[in-house]
């Protein structure tokens, strides 16, 4: 039932939800003139000034909290005990705004700091960049648009081989500067559309929409040549391996997209040689487009 509130107040448009909240309070009002103040129902009015908020932002809730003010004062000033001339009768308006106003400023704290805490639940802490549940997420978003609008999409694995031995020779501070700099590279160098995320302590995860199985091609082939380029002026003792599939035939189920990613990041971290791995995929088993050699060794 929660739920179901929940879903319906996200999808309300702005305008609509906005006039309802002031409807509501415009009610409240009513009722109070009506009652001569008997009952003071516009002590509720910090509920949907709170939603309002919560939903649609601090400037509507800051909106709604004017407007509650001014309908208290327009209530008791129909209800006969409200005297332009004595400041005292403007007192409670005043406490009514302030009090709508601290509602207001209540929903927007808890509203920012659930959402800061989500993304520090999604996002690796040393790169800034998403983590491996956000990258899933992604996955899953990918492959319903998909479904739905029939748009191929490539997911890749970027995997630093010897970034261990670099850990255990030139210490972690060296090794996460490493990550780092890739994770800054890897956003500089992709799409505004494109995802990256750190899915491992040694590699990155990528999604690539609307990338289709010849364009991923020249992509990784080009990804991975100038990060061997930029790692090699920059002296780093590590090797990059890239693994991809391109899903254009239908995503399958979250399971078997996260179980077809975890199966080609096994297979990119003991691929070495300097070739890529592609992979077609078509149903539950993938079809292979490898390059590059294959051992059963790791770093």
């Amino acid at each position: 039932m929660t739920s179901a509130i929940d879903r319906l107040l996200r999808n309300t448009p702005p305008t609509a939800f906005v006039l309802a909240a002031v409807a509501l309070i415009a009610l409240f009002g009513l009722l109070d003139h009506l009652t001569g103040l008997e009952f003071n129902l516009q002590l509720f009015a910090p509920v949907p000034v709170a939603a309002a908020t919560w939903y649609r932002g601090w400037r509507a809730g800051v909106t709604l909290a004017l407007v509650a003010g001014g309908v208290w004062i327009a209530s008791a000033w129909g209800a006969g005990v409200f005297h332009p001339r004595e400041i005292a009768s403007y007192w409670d308006g005043v406490a009514q705004l302030v009090l709508s106003l601290a509602a207001a400023w209540l929903a927007d704290t808890a509203r920012r700091e659930l959402r800061e805490e989500r993304s520090r639940g999604d996002h690796d802490p040393l790169t800034q960049l998403p983590n491996r549940r956000a990258f899933e997420g992604q996955l899953t978003l990918e492959g319903a648009r998909l479904r739905r609008y029939h748009d191929p999409f490539t997911a890749a694995y970027l995997h630093l081989g010897g970034l261990q031995q670099v850990r255990e020779e030139m210490g972690g501070e060296v090794a996460d500067e490493l990550l780092r700099q890739v994770a800054r590279w890897l956003q500089g160098t992709t799409r505004e559309s494109d995802h990256i995320a750190l899915i491992r302590g040694h590699g990155f995860g990528a999604l690539f929409p609307k990338t289709e199985w010849g364009g991923a091609q020249l992509l990784l082939k080009r990804l991975h040549e100038e990060l061997t380029e930029t790692l090699s002026h920059g002296e780093w003792p590590v090797e990059p391996r890239i693994g991809a599939i391109t899903f254009g035939h239908g995503a399958g189920t979250a399971t078997e997209m996260s179980e077809a990613l975890e199966q080609l990041i096994d297979e990119t971290r003991r691929n070495r040689g300097g070739g890529t791995l592609h992979r077609h995929w078509r149903g539950a088993s993938p079809s292979n487009g490898t390059t590059g050699r294959r051992r059963d060794d790791d770093d």
